[in-house]
């Protein structure tokens, strides 16, 4: 699992996404399904007569949106570069093999990458709000 886009693109050879509550395993790289989905929403779709689905909050549109959008990628940049560097002490012999340290910065890890979804959910939105 990885949020760089660059890595999954050089590496997998699979995806899978959730999509309406169900998983989605594809053949391919991020950028196929990235090319999927675009190929998907160019696609003409019937509007339903009624939605299922609860109706979210609108998403603030540019150029607040732009701003919002700079500040998420900051702090997602912030935060894989805080996560690299918790790897790397993980990856230190000397954290190792002490087990009260170790087990500080794997809840660290753990607590960084909940929070890095979240923040990788909001930029989501905002990019999708920005292309509606």
């Amino acid at each position: 699992v990885s949020h760089d886009r660059a890595l999954i693109d050089t590496v997998a050879t699979h995806t899978l996404s959730i999509e309406d509550g169900t998983a989605v395993l594809r053949n391919g790289c991020y950028s196929d399904l990235v090319a999927l989905r675009e190929a998907a929403q160019a696609a003409p779709v019937p509007s339903p007569k009624k939605s299922a689905r609860p109706v979210k909050a609108a998403v603030p549109t540019a150029p607040r949106n732009g701003r919002e959008l700079a500040r998420l990628e900051k702090k997602i940049a912030a935060m894989e570069a805080d996560i690299a560097a918790v790897e790397a002490a993980l990856s230190d012999p000397a954290i190792a093999t002490d087990h009260a340290a170790l087990a500080d910065h794997g809840r660290r890890h753990q607590d960084l990458q909940e929070e890095l979804t979240w923040l990788m959910r909001d930029w989501e939105e905002h990019v999708a709000a920005a292309e509606a």
